[in-house]
């Protein structure tokens, strides 16, 4: 599923045009470029089926989108839904059954490393549906 969303995003023009490649797994690495994406996955409950198969996966992922100014990250979070939500189809070889932000929430971010000023993070609560192999 991870892969998937990497292609989702990596996919849309939106949100490449903003964040070139820098888009991640769990965390970005140490003085990473700004602005960027990480997501990480926050639980996957497994869905029954009347058969009893399990093949189904609800995950909830959060996706964070960091910049230097609140109006970038809230920009990119937008880039990002426009590029997630509602999608469905094959994504790096993972059946996506739907994909839906829940919710999303602005924060500021401390300074790191010496840096003078500190970063915005716009995060969105996202649900993705899928199956497994």
């Amino acid at each position: 599923m991870h892969a998937a969303l990497y292609s989702i995003l990596s996919g849309a023009a939106g949100v490449t045009e903003l964040v070139s490649t820098r888009i991640y797994l769990a965390r970005a690495p140490q003085g990473a470029a700004l602005p960027y994406v990480w997501f990480e996955d926050r639980s996957t409950t497994y869905i029954r089926a009347l058969s009893g198969d399990q093949a189904y996966r609800r995950s909830l992922v959060d996706v964070n989108c960091i910049a230097a100014s609140a109006t970038e990250a809230i920009a990119v979070a937008d880039a990002v839904t426009s590029a997630i939500n509602d999608a469905r189809g094959t994504y790096a070889s993972t059946p996506i059954v739907n994909v839906a932000v829940l919710g999303d929430d602005t924060n500021t971010l401390p300074p790191t490393s010496g840096e003078e000023f500190g970063a915005f993070e716009r995060s969105l609560d996202v649900e993705i549906t899928w199956r497994s192999a």
